[in-house]
This record gives structure tokens, C-alpha cells and sequence, in this order.
């Protein structure tokens, strides 16, 4: 049923679980490496798409995308603000996935409200969909319909979206760029990042982190303790 469940209980019709990945309103799996299923609070499992050589997955309520074996990227939902990333505003039908921006060596993706990033082998960025914020960190306002690699990002070991931006991490450094709502990427920043910037707060970060609560934050372990740009706390 929709209620909450206090102990762990298993999703029937789901088996051979490749990867996950929710969002506030639905889940998502891929099973047995070529089906893509989903389902909401109701624990109605749904198959929003087939075919074979998927990966890893990201999603939104209106977007969901998936990197392939071969490092090519399907992307399928809503297209109103170009965050397919295949050139064009059109939404195509349900559970029809179209190639992402022909980009063939693709590693991992994140997907945002109206707007789709990806890390690439060399550890480079690439960007698409909406830019009102700053968020394809790419120093334009607008539209972008076709990836937009990120400058100055070139050793991307980690990708994390946050409310209205993304960071990377990599060789101790983590770079932020987008809306900086409440001040998630550090006091002194302005209010929207329009291309990557360095957080001098997580030099030497080995992992980071964003939550999207009230008030948001992005933290990060250094030298295995856990910093955090707009809080004080820091802990073993």
C-alpha cells in the first residue's frame, strides 16, 4: 500500500538489480541491464523503457536518463527546456529515449530541475537544458540544446547536483557553479556562479555531498573530518 512502512519490504516484479536512483515522487531501477522500472509510493512497479546495455541511471519527476555500456547517454521524458540534450524543444512519447547529444564516452550523470550534466572519461563536464542560474556553468543566460563542456573542469572525480547548481570534485579541489541559494557554496560568493569556481572552504576534499533542506549545504571529508561551507560544525 501507499502508507509508510516501518521495516524493510521487498518491490515485487523487481529482480537483478543493476542500479537505483529516486527522486521526491518515484524510484528507479535497472534490471537485468536492459529494463528500466519504476514506481511511486504505491509500490506499483511500471516499465518506463527497454533496451539493452544500461548502466547507470539518474532521475528527476519529469526526466530520467541513463548512461549505456558503451558510454553513449539515452535521455527520456519532458524536452521544454532542452534537457534531453538532442538539439531540439520536442518531448518525445513515453518511454521513448533519444541519444544525448551524440556523446559517446560518457561515465556518470546528474540530473537537475530543468537542466542535465555529465562526466565524461577524461574527467571533463558537459552541460545541457535551462540556464537561469548559472547552472550549465558555461557564463550564459538561457538555453543550451547540445552539451556545453564546462571550463577549467578537467579532473572530475565526482559529480553532485544541488538546488540549483552543481560541484565537482577532483585532485582536492571542488568546484561549484549555479544559484548559490542560501549561500550553499560558502559566505563572500555571489548569489549565482556562472562558471565553475573553486570552494577554498573543501580544498583536499575526498568526497562531498549536498542536501537541499532548509538550509542547504555542501560538505565535504577533509583529511577525514567533514566540513561544510554555510556551518560551523566539523566532526570526526
Amino acid at each position: 500500500g501507499g502508507g509508510p512502512h516501518l521495516t524493510p519490504i521487498a518491490v515485487s516484479g523487481v529482480s537483478g538489480v543493476g542500479a537505483l536512483a529516486s527522486d521526491d515522487e518515484r524510484t528507479c531501477v535497472i534490471a537485468g541491464g536492459d529494463s528500466l522500472r519504476c514506481w511511486g509510493t504505491d509500490l506499483v512497479v511500471s516499465q518506463l523503457a527497454s533496451f539493452p546495455g544500461m548502466q547507470r541511471l539518474a532521475i528527476t519527476a519529469a526526466v530520467a536518463c541513463v548512461v549505456m555500456t558503451d558510454g553513449h547517454l539515452r535521455c527520456g521524458g519532458d524536452n521544454s527546456y532542452g534537457q534531453l540534450g538532442n538539439g531540439t524543444l520536442v518531448s518525445p512519447g513515453s518511454g521513448t529515449f533519444v541519444e544525448a547529444g551524440g556523446l559517446t564516452d560518457i561515465t556518470g550523470v546528474v540530473v537537475g530541475a530543468h537542466w542535465v550534466c555529465a562526466t565524461h572519461a577524461t574527467r571533463a563536464v558537459s552541460c545541457w537544458g535551462l540556464g537561469l542560474w548559472g547552472n550549465l556553468g558555461n557564463g550564459r543566460f538561457g538555453f543550451a540544446l547540445d552539451p556545453v563542456a564546462e571550463p577549467g573542469v578537467t579532473a572530475a572525480a565526482q559529480l553532485i547536483g544541488t538546488a540549483a547548481g552543481m560541484c565537482t570534485r577532483g585532485a582536492g579541489v571542488v568546484r561549484c557553479w549555479g544559484g548559490n541559494r542560501n549561500q550553499i557554496f560558502g559566505a563572500g560568493q555571489p548569489d549565482l556562479l556562472w562558471n565553475p569556481v573553486p570552494i577554498a572552504a573543501l580544498a583536499g576534499a575526498t568526497a562531498i555531498a549536498a542536501s537541499n533542506e532548509t538550509p542547504p549545504s555542501l560538505c565535504a571529508v577533509v583529511a577525514g573530518r567533514v566540513a561544510c561551507t554555510n556551518a560551523a560544525a566539523e566532526q570526526t
